[in-house]
């Protein structure tokens, strides 16, 4: 496209005022055509400013656009931005599926039409409101993949990134892939692996994150307390840029544990009584920590520990203790 030629001028003096003239002289074209071009991205959802004497000025994207988020990234990574699609995790096991990666894949989407989390569980996701975004990376196969510390890695990599954009919310982690603020989940990680069949080992791990944002209104149907961030207009480019540099930080050593200290202390079940459905009956008790592995330790009424790495905590009693 002729704009993207001017985008990557503006991502590269984001903030900085470029007279018509400058920018005519970068692209070797006309005043008059640098004008149309700006104009394109204004209706691309690009923020450009334009003052009489001092050119113009770019302010970032509402819109999701894969090469603001690129210009973020620290590392060169392959990104596709959908306007919608049914799930973006799906998606990128589609593309998996089709060939051996040997680096990170990003899809991110502005709307999921059949977005889903833990046990088919529907993951609400209306357009514009919300950050619906799948990581692909490449199994070392030197250590095996442990799904306990990979989700509570990442857990803690994405609070550490939304901190960066909503530096005085009060973010929790609800055991052991949601996000919480005020009492409400606000965004939750769904973490699957893709298995090669010849070789009977993970060829993939696929990395799902779904975030409300500003989502407002949400459908009846869904049966627990859910909310969003903040009601603020947010560069979504940014937060998304955020989370694959976080993460892409921790994945190569996530198995090491040591962001379990910082899980902890994120927690809003360690000292409480829960309820935990397991695939056998369901359990009660109080939680004494989450240990080094990522699995809760429970001990239940009967004086007995539990050590729950997978289940669903579908009750906490926050007055308790």
């Amino acid at each position: 496209m002729p704009h993207h030629e001017l985008l990557k001028i503006f991502l590269n003096h984001q903030n900085e005022w470029l007279s018509g003239n400058q920018l005519a002289e970068k692209l070797a074209v006309s005043r008059t055509m640098v004008w149309k071009r700006i104009n394109a991205l204004k209706a691309a959802g690009h923020q450009i400013e334009g003052k009489h004497n001092l050119g113009y000025r770019y302010l970032g994207s509402l819109n999701l656009n894969a090469d603001n988020i690129k210009h973020l990234v620290h590392t060169p990574i392959d990104i596709e931005c959908l306007s919608t699609v049914d799930s973006t995790n799906k998606y990128a096991k589609d593309l998996v599926n089709q060939r051996i990666i040997d680096h990170p894949i990003v899809v991110i989407a502005n709307q999921q039409t059949a977005g889903y989390g833990r046990r088919g569980r529907q993951f609400y996701s209306p357009a514009n409101s919300g950050l619906y975004m799948t990581i692909a990376v490449p199994v070392n196969h030197d250590h095996p993949l442990n799904p306990g510390l990979l989700t509570t890695t990442t857990a803690v990599a994405v609070v550490n990134a939304l901190k960066q954009s909503y530096p005085t919310t009060d973010f929790k982690l609800k055991w052991i892939n949601d996000i919480w603020v005020n009492g409400n989940k606000v965004a939750g990680i769904m973490t699957e692996s893709i298995m090669n069949v010849e070789l009977m080992q993970p060829s993939a791990i696929i990395v799902g994150i779904g975030i409300n944002l500003q989502t407002a209104e949400f459908p009846a149907s869904i049966n627990q307390p859910v909310g969003s961030i903040s009601s603020q207009q947010i560069d979504r480019n940014q937060i998304a840029a955020d989370i694959i540099n976080q993460f892409l930080a921790e994945y190569p050593h996530y198995q090491d544990g040591k962001r379990m200290d910082e899980y902890r202390k994120l927690s809003v079940v360690i000292g409480h009584e829960v309820t935990i459905s397991t695939n056998h009956a369901p359990l009660v008790g109080i939680v004494e920590t989450i240990d080094d592995n990522g699995a809760l330790v429970l001990k239940t009424n009967d004086g007995k520990r539990h050590h729950v790495m997978t289940g669903e905590v579908t009750k906490v009693r926050l007055n308790h203790g």
